[in-house]
């Protein structure tokens, strides 16, 4: 009989720590690009995310995550902007080479496949996620009846989360560069907001690259890649609050964040004509050591990659 994950303080990180391309470079250093939000007409795509997470520490011990995501993302005109809608498509995962449920997912943090529409104004900035009751019903659902008390009352919170977190990652990458210049091997030091299921962002320190332009699929694109960390200070005291938010709403035991550490790096090809973006990749290094009042202290590692793949119907 397959033993249901165990949903502890590994669960809290795993949610609170919750990008390649192809093609011929034809440009040289210099070249000027303007970012511009302007998606064809009824611009379609299928998204595809690969991921692998290896995981050491807490109590479900060494393991690793390997999943496949699949959804369709429809862009339309609104009266005031902009509609994007994503509808789930496929979703299959294994730990270590076995089948994972999409319960035993939702509880290891993996809050994936959910269907919405993000509101976007003329430039392409998200100012909102429609139906946020919704977002929660289909948590619930993959959390599924048989999910901790704990976190059955957190569903509300992490729903407030992912929608947050929504808004701050799609604006991160596309909003804050609509209306930019910048030329081939310019670098960009600036603070970004990385998404979180369970508080929406944090800051983190990042240096941006605009490595070259390539041909692909017709388009003049732009390969930028990223590079990004944060320490303890303020990023333990991020995890702290969520940790608190959460014990306050489940009754648990207070557990403290002693010391923690992020770090990611990754690469986008995106047309800065229409800011649609092709592919995708990235690779993040999560190490936090936690306090739990009549426990061990508790260390939990992971090193996540993940690559995206935009297939347009036009």
């Amino acid at each position: 009989m397959r033993q249901p994950i165990r949903v502890r303080e590994s669960w809290l990180v795993a949610a609170g720590i919750a990008l390649l391309s192809l093609g011929s470079a034809f440009a040289s250093a210099g070249q000027q690009f303007t970012f511009t939000f302007n998606p064809p007409e009824g611009a379609s795509c299928v998204m595809t995310v690969k991921t692998t997470r290896a995981i050491a520490g807490g109590p479900d011990g060494k393991h690793t995550d390997v999943g496949e995501t699949k959804e369709r993302i429809e862009i339309s005109k609104t009266p005031t902007g902009y509609a994007v809608a994503h509808t789930p498509l496929s979703l299959t995962m294994t730990r270590d080479g076995k089948p994972f449920s999409k319960s035993d997912m939702a509880l290891a943090g993996y809050f994936v496949n959910l269907s919405m529409v993000r509101d976007l104004d003329a430039k392409g900035e998200c100012v909102g996620i429609r139906n946020p009751e919704e977002i929660a019903r289909q948590l619930a659902d993959a959390f599924g009846r048989n999910a901790p008390a704990s976190v059955q009352q957190s569903v509300l919170m992490i729903a407030e989360g992912l929608i947050a977190k929504n808004i701050t990652e799609w604006n991160g990458r596309i909003a804050d560069f609509v209306g930019r210049k910048a030329k081939v091997g310019d670098v960009w030091a600036t603070t970004s907001e990385a998404g979180s299921p369970l508080s929406g962002s944090m800051p983190m320190p990042t240096k941006i690259k605009f490595v070259g332009m390539m041909k692909y699929r017709r388009k003049d694109c732009v390969r930028i890649s990223y590079r990004n960390s944060a320490g303890s200070g303020s990023m333990q005291q991020y995890l702290q609050d969520i940790m608190d938010r959460t014990s306050a709403s489940s009754g648990n035991p207070r557990s403290r964040v002693l010391r923690v550490q992020v770090a990611a790096q990754g690469e986008r090809l995106i047309d800065p004509a229409t800011m649609l973006i092709y592919t995708e990749s990235l690779t993040r290094t999560f190490n936090v050591t936690t306090q739990t009042p009549g426990q061990k202290n508790t260390t939990v590692s992971s090193v996540e990659k993940r690559q995206d793949r935009y297939d347009y119907s036009q």
